[in-house]
């Protein structure tokens, strides 16, 4: 079923890849993911168009039905949860040998690669022993967060959902950019994800982070009664009546680092956010 993570969108290529790699059927794409003909519009919270990127082939999607695809790619019983990494070790040259890697729960596993594609906070890239040069550091704050929410079309007022279509004709197949007219260097993001889910983001300027050292959390509830007591006069009603509807909206910090001059250390690669989270920007 569906659970976790939010929007993401990628290009034509990588859809064809998932495609060929059996990840997509026709049918699959056509439920998962949502071609979007025109990329971008930036416009303000009363409508107002301010600026406009065409001929960008992109298409959005749920994180959890991407997951879910690529998981049911695999044989059965390849895919194992709730296992946390304790440690691991690798000989000192990639040829003599495995990477042991020993569990929480006290068992150990040898292999030939380890990959360490598991996120900003990448338990792989903070247990190498030794650290090679440049996998150390901390992720740097980049001075704001994102508000996020996904809520199915059908869970949606009817009235409100009238009223973004009435006050962004494109949706469907358009990536907003929402500029706020009453809360300067914020803005929000709206776009369409497969299977009609909506899909929004918020991005505040922040000081200090509010997740307290996690990826994510749950809106805490005096932070959610600020965000509808603002939201309305900085984004307009129909946005408003969106994220008021979304059951369940969280948050996220926003990180990156600085780039890595190798993601191999022997036997051990690191992938994605692991190697170098970047800003939505």
């Amino acid at each position: 079923g569906r659970g976790g993570g939010a929007g993401v969108v990628t290009d034509d290529l990588s859809v064809a890849f998932l495609k060929g790699m059996g990840a997509l059927s026709a049918e699959d794409a056509t439920r998962r993911v949502n071609p979007m003909r025109v990329q971008e519009e930036r416009v303000g919270c009363s409508g107002h168009r301010l600026a406009r990127d065409e001929d960008f082939p992109c298409f959005s999607a749920y994180w959890a039905d991407v997951h879910v695809a690529l998981k049911e790619c695999l044989p059965e019983g390849v895919v194992r949860w709730g296992k946390e990494l304790r440690d691991y070790s690798q000989p000192a040259r990639p040829g003599d040998g495995e990477v042991l890697l020993t569990f929480a729960d006290g068992e150990t596993v040898s292999c030939e690669l380890l990959v360490g594609a598991d996120g900003p906070t990448s338990g792989v890239r903070s247990k190498a022993d030794p650290p090679p040069p440049g996998w150390c550091g901390d992720m740097r704050y980049a001075g704001y967060y994102a508000w996020r929410g996904i809520l199915p079309r059908a869970s949606c007022p009817p009235d409100a959902f009238q009223q973004l279509k009435e006050q962004f004709v494109d949706y469907g197949n358009c990536l907003y950019f929402i500029v706020s007219n009453s809360r300067p260097r914020q803005h929000a993001v709206l776009y369409e994800l497969g299977g009609e889910l909506i899909n929004w983001l918020i991005y505040v300027s922040s000081d200090s982070p509010v997740c307290g050292g996690k990826a994510t959390m749950a809106a805490p509830p005096a932070l959610l009664a600020r965000l509808f007591e603002q939201i309305e006069a900085a984004y307009g009603p129909a946005f408003a009546a969106i994220v008021r509807a979304t059951p369940d909206p969280f948050l996220n910090d926003i990180f990156d680092r600085e780039p890595l001059s190798t993601l191999i250390d022997r036997r051990v690669l690191l992938l994605g956010d692991s190697a170098h989270p970047v800003t939505p920007h």
